[in-house]
């Protein structure tokens, strides 16, 4: 998945100059006398005197292709594009560059990645791609403000910048400085169309020109594009998509790489068994408080992804790369029990569970402790464990990416010939990174870096390329001394699960997903809702909860979270709790003014003085995501504010709509239905609660005025209300009916004002 911002606190930072290639490649460990300090490192005495002795290490490298469930559960789209675009830059092509070197590897596919691949290869399509289609002369102002803001969400520097025309629309949209509405006049449709065209293309790896020469010829043109050679290069994805799973197969049965997996849905299997696991790496931590123990759904997640991908590929697959590296003892133990017979996970994870350093005094790997599986047993139930080289992988995810190409290739290549002489014979360097982000921030897509590691690697005697399962078949079995009774919990990401619980947001996400999960168990535990719950149970979500991590989908995955528990309580035969309305992330709604005091309202459906609504609240109609035009059209505004003992909403219509119903859904502090009805005089309205309570009055003559005391609500001073406002509005000349939500996305926020309320005590 795109994770903007994804880097971990790695032991080496690359030097921000790229280095020509024939120099060294220079890097910071801490400050610099530490660095000086590790370079002059004394050669252990063990090893002294043994260089004219050739030993061969072994080399696995692990690529882990993975995106979650982009899936509208609301609609048949795909909310966001990444499948395609890295089946059409990384997946497919990274099988080519080994295919062409001859150089092992194992690859390990997410069951839910190759699930959308087959969704898209059936017709299914992403919103992003839909609207590259479309021609621009027929584009609404919201799809071209959308396609402004997200059309060049790629790296400038080794996608946007080599490219002139896509430069000059880059540096035209200003992006950071105005807004899509702003400079949406300014693009003519041959620069949209041009821009349509850029944004596919250059996700397109330069591999594909072989088979599809259409990419090379539009490289080449490069502006002035036409609808049809939009639509070829658009025809390119599906023929590509399609291709990926037999290639790897046959790449397989071939012996070239091996294939491993990944609990289904890519969850945080620890969390699931028991959350109390995250306390072993961080004892503080808080937890969610509706959180339970579901080892059942693990279990789960784990077989349905060997059977999944048996299915696919021919074979069950031996090794296991959990979601995020993240494991426990209870974990492996059950990936055990499904069959898997090796899994691997972060250095991190070794040092703890040994309570001995990995790593000597310069930062070097202890070989003899880091290089060798170990092997995990418990309740009879065994598994071949590796540790990744953090160092290693991190430096091809975060580092050589600053260089030439070739220079960062010869540095891995010599630091592996390095670490073979002072390895005992039969040693096996761990390599695990993402397969797929890092590229992107590599010239040539990374092809020239991948092209000389691989060829490096195979030219060598002293070191040897291998899958993990071949390495194990082997002779080379854990040892009687490399024996683990006990895993400390932990993942890759600095040895805890803090990205993913640590914030309150995360919590709020576990205590909204388990509630979700009782209702649906509760109902009879329907298949396709309980499916819903899988997808949920996925860590990608939670990665973007909280201040820890941000993207500019930030909404986007948290608004589809929300929607695939919305559809696990439909599809169970319930009503979605109104607090899944309201994002679990902290972001400001947009085109949203919050109250600056005490508003004066009169219920009387007019505004009668200027002063009245002075200090409310204002809400436009589509602020903060997507409504019904047809909605959006009846609306002017919404305002909402207080005085010292109500709260108090207006509905503006525009044109000739009117006002016929509204509902206010309370989520904060407890979940409140509040409706309108029709009193004796027209234009009247009571206000009942979901129990048929009478709690305010409501007045429509030229807007709609309600309003509710707080006491009806049952809060009292300091407290916050959270709320989502309906509006019912139709139009009687023509008819027409529209529901507008207001606000789109979010919830509004009010706290009942203390007897000193002063301009702080309200917030949004």
């Amino acid at each position: 998945m795109e994770r903007t911002g994804r880097v971990p606190a790695a032991r080496f930072r690359a030097h921000r100059t790229r280095v020509r290639s024939g120099e060294s490649f220079r890097y910071f460990c801490g400050d610099v006398p530490q660095a000086a300090a590790r370079r002059n490192a004394p050669e252990p005495a063990s090893r002294r005197g043994l260089r004219s002795v050739t030993v061969a290490l072994h080399v696995g490298l692990l690529w882990h292709f993975h995106q979650p469930m982009y899936t509208d559960p609301e609609g048949e789209s795909f909310v966001l594009p990444w499948v395609r675009l890295h089946a059409l830059k990384d997946y497919y092509p990274m099988g080519l560059l080994v295919r062409d070197s001859g150089c092992p590897a194992t690859f390990n596919f997410v069951p839910s990645l190759i699930l959308q691949i087959e969704q898209y290869i059936e017709g299914r399509k992403d919103k992003y791609e839909e609207l590259s289609e479309r021609q621009p002369e027929d584009l609404s102002q919201d799809e071209i403000e959308f396609i402004l803001d997200h059309f060049f969400s790629c790296n400038a520097a080794t996608m946007i910048y080599p490219q002139r025309r896509y430069r000059d629309l880059y540096t035209h949209r200003r992006l950071g400085k105005v807004s899509a509405a702003d400079v949406r006049g300014r693009f003519s449709a041959a620069d949209l169309r041009d821009l349509q065209v850029w944004w596919n293309l250059v996700w397109m790896h330069p591999l594909l020109e072989k088979e599809f020469p259409v990419i090379r010829e539009l490289r080449k043109k490069g502006e002035g594009y036409s609808e049809d050679d939009k639509k070829a290069l658009l025809a390119v994805a599906r023929p590509v998509m399609a291709k990926i799973v037999p290639f790897y197969k046959k790449l397989q049965d071939e012996g070239l790489i091996e294939i491993t997996t990944t609990p289904f849905y890519h969850p945080i299997l620890p969390l699931l068994c028991d959350a109390e696991s995250a306390r072993e790496a961080m004892p503080a931590v808080k937890l969610p408080e509706k959180w339970e123990r579901v080892p059942e759904d693990a279990r789960l997640q784990l077989e349905r992804a060997r059977s999944f991908m048996k299915e696919r590929f021919g074979r069950a697959p031996d090794g296991l790369w959990p979601s995020e590296g993240s494991v426990s003892s209870e974990t492996l133990t059950i990936a055990a029990e499904a069959g898997f017979k090796y899994a691997a996970t972060d250095e991190a994870i070794l040092e703890r569970s040994l309570h001995k350093p990995v790593r000597d005094e310069y930062g070097r790997p202890r070989v003899e402790t880091l290089y060798k599986p170990y092997l995990f047993t418990r309740e009879a139930k065994s598994l071949a464990l590796f540790f990744r080289d953090k160092e290693l992988s991190d430096l091809i995810g975060f580092s050589y990416q600053m260089t030439e190409e070739r220079t960062g290739a010869e540095d891995l290549v010599s630091r592996l010939a390095k670490l073979a002489e002072r390895s005992p014979d039969g040693a096996i360097a761990s390599i695990i990174l993402d397969g797929e982000n890092a590229w992107e921030h590599y010239r040539n897509q990374g092809e020239d870096f991948l092209r000389g590691v691989y060829g490096g690697l195979m030219k060598r005697g002293d070191l040897v390329p291998a899958t993990f399962s071949k390495y194990l078949s082997e002779g080379h079995a854990p040892r009687e001394d490399a024996h683990l009774a006990r895993v400390v919990a932990g993942s890759w990401v600095d040895g805890n699960f803090a990205i993913w619980i640590g914030a309150k947001e995360d919590r709020k996400g576990w205590d909204v997903l388990f509630d979700a999960r009782r209702a649906v168990l509760g109902a009879g535990a329907p298949d396709d809702a309980m499916e819903e719950i899988y997808i949920a149970e996925g860590s990608d979500w939670f990665w973007w909860f909280g201040p820890d991590r941000s993207s500019y989908d930030d909404a986007a995955f948290d608004a589809l979270f929300r929607k695939h528990l919305k559809a696990a309580y439909v599809k169970a035969g319930k009503t979605p709790p109104g607090l899944l309305d309201a994002p679990i992330g902290a972001g400001a709604i947009k085109g949203h003014e919050p109250p600056h005091g005490l508003v004066q309202a009169v219920i009387d459906g007019m505004v009668t003085d200027y002063y009245e609504w002075l200090a409310a609240g204002r809400v436009l109609p589509g602020a903060g995501g997507v409504i019904a035009a047809s909605g959006a059209a009846l609306v002017k505004a919404l305002y909402y504010g207080f005085d010292r003992s109500a709260l108090f909403i207006r509905v503006d219509p525009a044109g000739e709509a009117i006002v016929s119903g509204l509902a206010v859904t309370v989520v904060i502090p407890r979940e409140r239905r509040l409706e309108l009805e029709p009193g004796e005089e027209e234009g009247k309205f009571r206000v009942r609660d979901e129990v048929g309570r009478r709690v305010g009055v409501g007045r429509f003559r030229k807007v709609l005025e309600v309003g509710v005391p707080f006491g009806a609500l049952g809060v009292s001073q300091g407290e916050e209300v959270g709320f989502i406002v309906t509006a019912k509005l139709t139009v009687e000349k023509g008819g027409g009916e529209a529901e507008v939500r207001l606000p789109s996305e979010g919830i509004l926020k009010v706290t009942v004002p203390e007897a000193t309320f002063g301009m702080d005590d309200w917030s949004v």
